[in-house]
């Protein structure tokens, strides 16, 4: 029982995060995000460091667009041009942390189009929807022009340690796909770490109860 509760506990690890917002035209947004507010511009590719690790960014085939937007974030975009999905993938993730994940969707010119994203995450392969509507790029609204995914998992069984999610169309026919932030929330001990700290708890248990009898008689 107390090996298992152990291995339940996540470790407290201190959060990061970095805003990648994509802008077609090459400056970049600076301003605050949902997690953070440093801020890059990335093409397929390229790479970046979180917490130490080296992050591989890589997009499947997309087009882009822009629109004027009161926040800069949304005013360039990736989109599918309203035919099928394009995925993302983020490779070189810590497989012992879970992750927070902001992806922003929006482009409001055109009467309010956003996007349907979906995750894939663990290994097996579990996946999580959530959409934005689009609708207004004044400030940032949950559900509106930006979604948020926690706790997630990088899949091991690619042997990259990959998050993956998909771009698909949103409410107005066409899916929008701004920029993303992603942060380490936790670190997920070892089995070997929970085993040892298990065994060590009971050792001292053991002790303490030893150190409380009286002498033998």
């Amino acid at each position: 029982m107390v090996v298992a509760a152990c291995c339940a506990v996540g470790i407290a690890f201190s959060a990061s995060g970095d805003l990648i917002g994509f802008d077609v035209s090459g400056t970049v947004y600076t301003g605050p995000g949902i997690l953070d507010t440093s801020s890059r511009t990335w093409e397929s590719g390229s790479t970046f460091e979180l917490d130490g690790e080296t992050i591989t960014l890589t997009f499947g085939s997309h087009s882009t667009g822009s629109a004027d937007a009161d926040i800069d974030l949304f005013d360039q975009y990736y989109h599918n041009n309203g035919s099928g999905r394009f995925g993302v993938v983020l490779t070189g993730l810590d497989p012992l942390r879970t992750y927070d994940l902001v992806l922003y969707g929006a482009q409001s010119a055109v009467g309010g189009r956003g996007a349907l994203f979906e995750i894939q995450e663990g290994d097996g392969g579990l996946h999580q929807q959530a959409s934005t509507t689009g609708d207004q790029q004044s400030s940032f609204a949950e559900g509106v022009n930006y979604t948020r995914f926690t706790g997630l998992v990088p899949d091991t069984s690619s042997g990259d340690d990959r998050i993956r999610w998909t771009v698909e169309n949103g409410p107005e026919g066409i899916g929008i796909f701004n920029g993303f932030e992603i942060s380490s929330s936790a670190v997920i001990p070892e089995p070997t770490t929970c085993i040892l700290s298990g065994l060590g708890l009971l050792m001292v248990l053991a002790a303490g109860r030893r150190g409380r009898r009286g002498p033998a008689v």
